[in-house]
């Protein structure tokens, strides 16, 4: 599913005015019906609704909307906001058709703040079209007035493209938004319906086509796009009957210290999960020592240590032939020395690697150590280790999601799973996916070593970075999202117990699409 900003959906509007002869005029028509087939989904007829238009396309969608409701039985209000002579021409002409129909209008300065008020309340449905994608800067006095109003009345909204009062490309609020319970789009998600906090005001979206042919989107070079289960079913690795362990790669996880011991076995289980055909824990020597008798399914692979981290020589002799992919960091932890002990170990490599927990502060350290290296590498950090990677305050990773992943993951070379609320994947051309899955659930120590297993599992079986990176991130949220409990008591050894629910899931879609 793509994923736009405003200035690729009005190329995309254009686009199909000028190469396939749809009119602007239509495509207004086929937003405002794609809107009022959504509301009579959800609503009987002689239905009360009041539809808030403002003065741009969106404004013109929403007069659309409303002659649809209109002739379709719904007891229909127009409410017009804004001056009559800043409405494009096509919107003034969808507004004389419903006044063929005799249609209700009403003009906002006609009404006072008490009569708008008993307008809303008396409403079944409000619907929002009162502020597009054209937006820079809050909303001036007259709609943040009836934005308050709207949000106020407790009444159910359905925003058109976007709540009035966001930003189309950014996260960030600037002022008085629509609260929505639903979010009609367009062909496309806009970036604030998936960026916080902006997210929190769009309710659940609906992309819905309006006759844009597919080739705008191939014809403009747009490449960004929101994850969906019919693209990771295809991109899961088939698995042959006539097969055996060794077909399906060796993992090495690196990982582990005194303090941290559970992190690297996370790690390994959620590897075996997903299928990894072996899987061998490279730990500090007494870590492996102590868990020589409880850890039953991985090989174990000591490492000579030093005050109970990897001694910062030790990477420097090992031999990472058998394996066909690495992962490091897992409980880790930080010590002196560190990021030679990491430079050392890439440079001995050559395989496909995960970077993630402390092993990133570390290369935070040294980032040049990427130069060589950065085509086999994906780094999977949370806003905290990004902050640190990029050398900026975590309020600033908060603010920038996107542009700090593109610009880590152009600048060396290598993929970045930034991980949060619909994480983000940067690869090193600059397109960028964004995982719509997982929940608060998943806010617990151990899920982040969970999701390097399971990236990392993709790896050894010969999946290819981006690829691994989408089905990893994609599954471990659609753990959350089915599990059946409360956002509060998931731990990782259910997360790691539930990754053969979303394969099952996720593989019958695959079968049934076949």
């Amino acid at each position: 599913m793509l994923l736009v900003t405003a200035e690729e959906a009005h190329q995309m509007d254009h686009w199909a005015c000028r190469h396939a002869g749809i009119p602007l005029f239509m495509l207004m028509d086929h937003a405002g019906r794609r809107v009022a087939e959504e509301i009579k989904s959800r609503f009987q007829p002689e239905s009360s609704i009041v539809v808030v238009a403002g003065t741009g396309n969106n404004g013109g969608d929403a007069i659309v909307c409303a002659r649809y409701l209109l002739q379709w039985g719904y007891q229909v209000t127009l409410l017009m906001a804004g001056t009559e002579s800043k409405r494009s021409q096509d919107s003034k002409r969808h507004l004389q058709a419903y006044r063929s129909w005799n249609g209700l209008v009403q003009q906002c300065e006609e009404l006072d703040e008490q009569r708008t008020e008993g307008l809303f309340a008396s409403a079944q449905l409000l619907v929002d079209g009162l502020l597009g994608t054209g937006l820079r800067g809050a909303p001036h006095e007259e709609y943040r007035g009836l934005i308050q109003l709207m949000n106020e009345s407790q009444v159910p909204i359905l925003a058109i493209d976007l709540p009035s009062g966001l930003l189309a490309d950014q996260g960030e609020i600037p002022g008085d938004v629509i609260q929505a319970t639903w979010t009609v789009t367009f062909e496309a998600y806009k970036w604030c319906h998936l960026l916080s906090p902006a997210t929190s005001k769009v309710g659940k979206v609906i992309v819905a086509s309006i006759g844009i042919p597919p080739r705008a989107a191939v014809e403009l070079g747009l490449k960004n796009q929101v994850l969906t289960t019919a693209m990771i079913a295809s991109l899961l690795p088939v698995r042959e009957n006539e097969s055996h362990k060794g077909s399906y790669g060796h993992l090495c996880i690196i990982g582990g210290s005194q303090w941290m011991p559970g992190a690297p076995q996370y790690a390994m289980e959620a590897a075996y999960r997903m299928g990894a055909g072996l899987v061998t824990l490279g730990l500090p020597y007494s870590l492996a020592q102590g868990l020589a008798t409880q850890v039953r399914l991985p090989l174990l692979w000591p490492w000579e240590e030093e005050e109970s981290h990897f001694a910062t020589t030790s990477s420097a002799q090992q031999d990472f032939d058998p394996y066909t992919a690495l992962a490091i960091g897992p409980g880790i932890g930080v010590w002196n020395g560190g990021e030679r002990w990491l430079e050392q170990l890439l440079n001995r490599s050559h395989q496909p690697v995960v970077i993630d927990a402390d092993a990133l502060k570390l290369l935070a350290r040294h980032p040049q150590m990427l130069t060589q290296h950065g085509e086999r590498i994906i780094l999977t950090p949370h806003p905290g280790e990004m902050a640190v990677l990029c050398n900026v305050k975590k309020e600033e990773v908060r603010q920038h999601r996107r542009e700090l992943a593109i610009e880590l993951a152009t600048k060396w070379g290598v993929h970045v799973v930034l991980k949060g609320f619909h994480t983000l994947i940067a690869t090193p051309d600059g397109t960028v996916y964004c995982n719509p899955t997982g929940n608060a659930a998943l806010a617990k120590g151990g899920t982040g070593d969970i999701l390097t297993g399971m990236i990392a599992a993709l790896l050894a079986q010969g999946v290819a970075l981006c690829d691994a990176a989408r089905v990893g991130t994609y599954l471990h949220g659609l753990i959350a999202d089915l599990y059946t409990g409360d956002p509060y008591s998931l731990l990782p050894a259910d997360v790691i117990t539930h990754i053969p629910r979303v394969l099952q899931h996720v593989l019958t879609i695959r079968s049934t699409s076949a």
